[in-house]
């Protein structure tokens, strides 16, 4: 069975164009990887769903504890043991290696080599995990039970919770979070399959789609999150499952790929609150396949509530009861919301095409980011004020960095190369499909208006599926992976990539510290190479940058106080896990911190100054035991932090600064 052959069969026959253009390409991919993609994605979809009902059913019965999870785990272990007995049969175990000998699947393979290894040698680093995702799972386990958290953090309440499902049983048994990559690199190994039979079932050639399913991973969004948990690539692989099992429910008229459907796109938005403007897409898919159950409503009823269930919804309905807002920030705190809608539109604008144009690595951003910050950023407040669109910034990093990460510049002049060689020789595109690419065209607009971020492209991954389909529908049935242009510029795609993910600060595969400070020594006068040390230094601590506060406290402190802004990770201070408790005060006037043994200060983070700050703190019991300055971000000075204890409890030795 060819690529083609793989495709007919997935794709719903409303939607399948004619494939008599050009003969159909043999042995461009094994069928056996496609299918195995297909039911990996039903089986991913399956278990998250049921680690998301877990975690609010545990959370409804009081108990998100190791108990609850073993109850629930062994009842899910039985399930999943079901269904894999049943697809079995079905499973395709003939992998024939020589075809991934091809170029670009070759680079795949390599590509995902290199993210799972970067991932299993270093412990997560993405900032927004460490700041406000991990550590409320574990005040959550704390209280046995999902609860609104007292912090200025607001984003640990408001925020989606489905990634957080999935991963707080990586916690719930011990520190299981250099594990947690796992979960990316399976969603990065789905990634190709899925791409393929989409386009596919969108009427997209063989070849066409044979492209994209690997240059799709080559994106530098993909390639840096694929040994991470950031959450974006996830939310965008349930979105992409949900549109190939709503095409294969249209097809075959199966009720569990209609449930699957509905589930994974429920899945997409309780990853990302922002995905909600990608429903519209895939309803306009879903309606061939809906239109197949009109005579069965219990099934559709069925799916419809289940992907409600794992979606935002439970969420937005939580922070409408505690702040009156679906948004849970009714008074926009976090300055994600633009007072403007043509402030927003155009600085989503600007931001996606400059971080996605941006290279991976740019060794004049410094100066690219001062010249904005005193040209270019006072003109775009006196255009739109300052409530337009108050966290717009123009600033770019040196190096690859997943938090701010696009498509990549290459991906998208390959993807303007495929565009300009189809004009004029390109396919009719059936009526339901237009029409699914414009409601994802509309929810592209909807999020330029409503989203208010500085790292737009990131936020903006599972998205750029739309303008990939709409290129890959509409290109010729030909060799255009023949051509010398075209397999350049894609050979680059990968490269970069490759490059990216060697030198991403966060996980180099590279010794990067010994070489930079060598490097630094010989050519003291670079100050790049200083810049360079500094970057992988920062990153390098990051996972646990407050550890040197951690190893002061009295082994007797079993109730800490963290005081500092919603910028900052107190992931560090629970570690070991399950050996204290972190409490997140709002102030040095808060009554909880008669609460707690111990507490640990950005002294800088909150209003006076450090005398001001020592003064309270020994007006209400504690004395400072340990006082340092922390580099927590490449683009910040030194930070002081303070560690104080009570002086009735350990006195934790004398008061000393470093």
């Amino acid at each position: 069975m060819g690529a083609d052959d793989e495709g007919d069969m997935l794709a719903p026959d409303s939607i399948r164009t004619s494939q008599a253009v050009s003969p159909k390409p043999q042995n461009l991919t094994p069928s056996s990887y496609l299918i195995n993609s297909v039911m990996g994605a039903q089986v991913a979809v399956t278990l998250s769903v049921a680690a998301v009902l877990t975690g609010w059913g545990l959370s409804l019965a009081g108990a998100l504890n190791r108990t609850g999870y073993v109850l629930a785990g062994s009842l899910i272990a039985l399930l999943t043991a079901g269904l894999l007995l049943q697809w079995r049969p079905r499973l395709k175990g003939t992998v024939r290696w020589r075809r991934y000998r091809r170029g670009l699947p070759a680079a795949f393979v390599m590509l995902a080599c290199f993210a799972a290894l970067g991932g299993a040698l270093y412990p997560p680093s993405n900032i927004d995990a460490l700041t406000y995702r991990l550590p409320r799972i574990l005040q959550w386990l704390a209280a046995g039970r999902w609860h609104w958290i007292d912090t200025v953090n607001l984003r640990m309440n408001y925020s989606a919770a489905g990634t957080d499902w999935l991963l707080a049983p990586f916690l719930v048994f011990g520190d299981g979070s250099r594990l947690m990559f796992l979960v990316n690199c399976a969603a990065f190994l789905l990634l190709p399959g899925l791409v393929f039979v989409w386009l596919r079932q969108l009427g997209a050639g063989g070849r066409v789609a044979w492209r994209w399913m690997w240059l799709v991973p080559g994106a530098l969004t993909f390639a840096l999150q694929a040994g991470s948990i950031a959450n974006d690539m996830t939310g965008a692989v349930y979105f992409l499952a949900a549109m190939v099992m709503v095409g294969r429910a249209a097809k075959t008229g199966k009720w569990t790929d209609l449930i699957l459907a509905c589930a994974a796109m429920g899945l997409a938005t309780g990853t990302k609150a922002s995905n909600l403007a990608l429903a519209p897409m895939w309803f306009v898919l879903a309606v061939p396949a809906l239109g197949r159950f009109r005579q069965r409503p219990a099934v559709v009823l069925a799916a419809l509530l289940l992907g409600l269930a794992v979606s935002v919804a439970p969420t937005l309905a939580l922070n409408a009861v505690h702040t009156g807002h679906w948004s849970g920030d009714p008074s926009n705190q976090t300055l994600v919301r633009p007072g403007s809608p043509g402030a927003a539109l155009a600085g989503n604008a600007v931001l996606t095409g400059l971080q996605n144009v941006a290279p991976p690595v740019f060794p004049w951003a410094g100066t690219w980011n001062a010249w904005s910050d005193r040209v270019l950023i006072p003109h775009w407040r006196a255009w739109f004020g300052p409530d337009g669109f108050p966290r717009f910034t123009l600033r770019l990093g040196e190096l690859p960095q997943e938090e701010w990460a696009g498509l990549g510049l290459v991906f998208l002049i390959l993807t303007a190369l495929e565009w300009r060689m189809a004009r004029g020789h390109r396919r009719p595109v059936a009526p339901g499909v237009r029409a699914a690419l414009w409601a994802g065209a509309c929810g592209v607009l909807l999020f330029g208006v409503m989203m208010g971020s500085e790292m737009p492209a990131r936020l903006l991954t599972p998205f750029c599926f739309v303008p990939i389909a709409a290129v890959a529908v509409a290109s010729p049935l030909t060799n255009l992976h023949r051509r010398a242009a075209w397999r350049s510029i894609a050979a680059l795609v990968m490269f970069a990539s490759l490059a990216a993910v060697v030198l991403n600060p966060a996980r180099p595969l590279w010794p990067a510290l010994t070489v930079l400070r060598h490097v630094e020594q010989r050519w003291p006068d670079r100050p790049i190479f200083a810049r360079a040390a500094l970057v992988y230094g920062v990153y390098r601590d990051r996972p646990d940058y407050l550890a040197p506060l951690r190893s002061s406290l009295p082994a007797e402190v079993r109730t800490l106080g963290f005081l500092a802004t919603g910028d900052d990770a107190e992931w560090s201070l629970w570690r070991p896990i399950g050996s204290r408790q972190v409490v997140d005060l709002r102030g040095l006037a808060d009554p909880r911190l008669g609460d707690v043994d111990a507490v640990v200060v950005r002294a800088d983070g909150i209003v006076g100054d450090r005398n001001s700050v020592v003064a309270a703190l020994s007006a209400a019991g504690f004395v400072v035991s340990k006082e340092t300055r922390l580099v927590v971000k490449a683009s910040r000075a030194p930070e002081t932090w303070m560690v104080a204890v009570r002086r009735h409890g350990p006195p934790g030795g004398p008061q000393s600064r470093e």
